[in-house]
């Protein structure tokens, strides 16, 4: 009769399963793949507009449209980007209020700040009528106006030009402010809209301390998605190789020799 010695009683050492590995492996890619979209997420800064752009108000309550002359800037939002007849749009705010705008009237990086956004915030408007009210509209389209009285002892602050030629956007100043569209021959003084003299671009190229300074030689950039990438791939790779040596790693124990065995 052959009787097993108390060493092989004791339980054995658990395994870990390939399907804990392939499940370890599935979350890192994600949780990779989650980090690479947090790190390139778009993050608030300012877009300068490089060309006459038009805004659509999306602010609740409001539609009609606004201009945005170039060398102005626009706030980014946390919204994505949406398409339109073959057009992608950013939703932006300017001045205070939100819409979408061309992106290819926007530079394509963002600056994280900026001093002078080059709004005009504290241009104040007052009735240049001897009437008890006038009309502020909260929809303004060409053929489509939809709005009501206004007192004229409200006093205004000026926003933007309307797209519709003769109206401009405004907002009262009061405790509960509201928005909307008024005529420009209702009010004065009239606002003129002077450009940025210093606009930062964005999408222009640091200029590095030592690089050559010929316009015709671009400065090199360096691309930082890419280097994440090649970061967070290595440690996914240094992470398998890890989880393979658990798997396989010597335990120290020596093998059951015949002498474990005995007769009796």
């Amino acid at each position: 009769m052959i009787t097993l010695s108390n060493k092989l009683l004791k339980a054995s050492k658990p395994q870990i399963s390939a399907g804990f590995i392939i499940a370890m492996l599935i979350i890192s890619i994600i949780l990779i793949q989650f980090n690479i979209d947090v790190c390139f997420a778009e993050t608030e800064g300012y877009y300068l507009v490089k060309q006459p752009a038009v805004m659509e108000i999306t602010t609740e309550g409001i539609e009609g449209e606004i201009k945005i002359p170039d060398t102005f800037y626009v706030k980014s939002t946390d919204k994505p980007d949406m398409e339109k007849d073959g057009v992608i749009y950013k939703y932006v705010t300017y001045n205070g209020v939100e819409g979408k705008v061309d992106s290819s009237s926007l530079s394509k990086k963002t600056i994280s700040s900026t001093t002078n956004p080059h709004f005009i915030f504290n241009e104040s408007l007052s009735s240049k009528t001897g009437l008890s009210s006038n009309g502020i509209y909260t929809k303004l389209y060409e053929y489509d106006k939809t709005g009501g009285p206004i007192s004229t002892e409200i006093k205004l602050k000026f926003v933007a030009y309307a797209e519709i030629t003769d109206y401009m956007f405004v907002r009262t100043v009061e405790d509960l402010p509201r928005i909307g569209f008024v005529s420009t021959a209702e009010y004065t003084p009239t606002v003129f809209v002077d450009k940025n003299p210093n606009p930062i671009d964005p999408d222009m190229s640091p200029i590095l301390p030592d690089a050559d300074l010929n316009p015709d030689v671009p400065v090199p950039e360096v691309d930082n998605a890419n280097v994440v990438r090649i970061v967070l791939i290595t440690l996914l790779c240094l992470l398998a190789v890890l989880i393979v040596f658990l798997i396989y790693k010597p335990t120290g124990k020596k093998k059951p020799s015949r002498d474990d065995f005995y007769e009796v």
